[in-house]
């Protein structure tokens, strides 16, 4: 099967706004899952679909929005490098080190609220077996190295992506790509 590129959902219109990347990626999103997307558009269109649903979720709910959106975190970190967001790239993965247990793992994504809800904070209640049996000084420090790291990539995201950020709010990165 021959992988789709992101002007096969254009026709001969090139996306010039917000709205119009969002009508793009709702497009997209009707292939199916994040999955069923990845194995049918090619590598570049894959990662700039996957950067316009970053920066529409952090618009909307910031990084604590993006780790809750838990399909995408398998991508997150590659889409960043592709668009040369490495400082940004780099914090985020910081951030996932801290998760006990592979968050990319499928039994944690079944469950990934609880795992960030171990993060966020010692005084939350968690289900999954392999998050009780960690000290609760360990999950202490992690909180707050979660803590740190956050609004730090809510800072890099801020200064780039926020409502009155230059270049159409953000968006300009993502609309270079269809020029």
């Amino acid at each position: 099967m021959e992988k789709r590129t992101l002007a096969s959902f254009l026709g001969d219109k090139n996306p010039e706004t917000e709205m119009d990347l969002v009508e793009l990626s709702d497009r997209i999103w009707e292939l199916g899952d994040i999955n069923i997307i990845h194995d049918q558009l090619e590598d570049d269109a894959f990662y700039t679909f996957v950067m316009m649903n970053i920066m529409g979720i952090w618009k909307g709910d910031g990084w604590g929005g993006i780790l809750e959106n838990e399909s995408l975190l398998p991508y997150v970190e590659s889409a960043l490098k592709v668009f040369e967001l490495e400082e940004t790239a780099q914090y985020h993965q910081e951030l996932m080190l801290l998760f006990p247990v592979d968050p990319y793992d499928d039994s944690v994504l079944k469950v990934f609220f609880d795992h960030h809800n171990f993060l966020i904070s010692p005084r939350f209640k968690v289900q999954d077996p392999r998050l009780q049996v960690i000290d609760r000084e360990e999950r202490r420090r992690l909180s707050i190295s979660y803590q740190r790291i956050l609004p730090i990539l809510d800072d890099l995201s801020e200064a780039i992506w926020a409502y009155d950020a230059p270049k159409l709010e953000g968006w300009q990165m993502i609309l270079d790509r269809f020029r």
